[in-house]
């Protein structure tokens, strides 16, 4: 990329060319932050995959089993429970059942889990499940605009599972990430051609000046050699005049 810039010979660059360096050092600055984002993403992934994810699994693999647990207390009490008691266990359920749709998609979902979410919450697991997933698009949506991005999440809905939700988002980054560069070269381009253009235009004038100046060289040089021929003496035939021509001649000499 540093071939594009261009270099400053004895002449300073123009407003457009120092304009035109300025952007390309821009544009590479941000491929540069591009890359390292990128570098620290993989490094997070790396270390979620081999850290958080295999707690998280065994965390919800927990959940399943207590939440069944909790409501059959909720549901048929061993023991008399005081309505307050019963009350935080609902919330209690209703709590577990919330961090656990944090996690999984409905496919995950056994049909028990499902039946006690609709009894607890009166509503469908899936659109529990809907309603986090639009709100996490949205907070997605909203952090790459910050970041100069606009990426299409509607690819992604309820009804994927983990890896094809993480596939889509994937996708879904890259195209946006290559969109941006696509933009950001068209920008870049399009400056380049104005100074190509400019360049071009400046070209023709040099070639204009440098063809006035010959034409005038030539003017010069035919109107010498017409003074040279009326004022050499050797072309004189007149001994007088002649011999005038000749003083006059030295002189020029001794000038030069």
């Amino acid at each position: 990329m540093n071939s594009l810039l261009i270099k400053a010979g004895k002449e300073t660059l123009t407003k457009s060319q120092a304009t035109f360096n300025r952007l390309i050092k821009k544009f590479e600055k941000i491929q540069s932050n591009i890359k390292a984002t990128e570098k620290l993403l993989n490094q997070g992934l790396c270390y979620y995959h081999s850290n958080i994810r295999p707690a998280e699994e065994k965390m919800l693999e927990k959940l399943s089993e207590c939440i069944p647990i909790f409501y059959s207390y909720y549901k048929h009490p061993r023991s008399k429970l005081s309505k307050d008691e019963n009350k935080i266990l609902k919330e209690l359920i209703q709590s577990l059942l919330t961090r656990l749709a944090n996690y999984i998609v409905p496919q995950e979902i056994n049909a028990e889990i499902k039946e006690i979410v609709s009894d607890i919450g009166g509503v469908d697991i899936k659109e529990i499940i809907d309603s986090g997933l639009d709100s996490l698009k949205k907070d997605i949506s909203s952090h790459a605009k910050e970041q100069g991005l606009n990426i299409d999440l509607s690819a992604m809905n309820a009804t994927d599972s983990k890896e094809e939700l993480m596939a889509k988002f994937q996708k879904a980054f890259i195209e946006a990430s290559e969109n941006k560069k696509t933009e950001e070269i068209d920008v870049v381009g399009n400056v380049e051609e104005k100074v190509k253009k400019k360049s071009k235009q400046q070209l023709k004038k040099e070639l204009r000046e440098r063809e006035l100046e010959e034409i005038q060289k030539k003017g010069l040089s035919k109107i010498y050699k017409q003074l040279a021929r009326t004022l050499h003496p050797d072309l004189e035939p007149d001994p007088l005049v002649k011999a005038e021509k000749r003083n006059v001649d030295e002189k020029i000499d001794c000038c030069l």
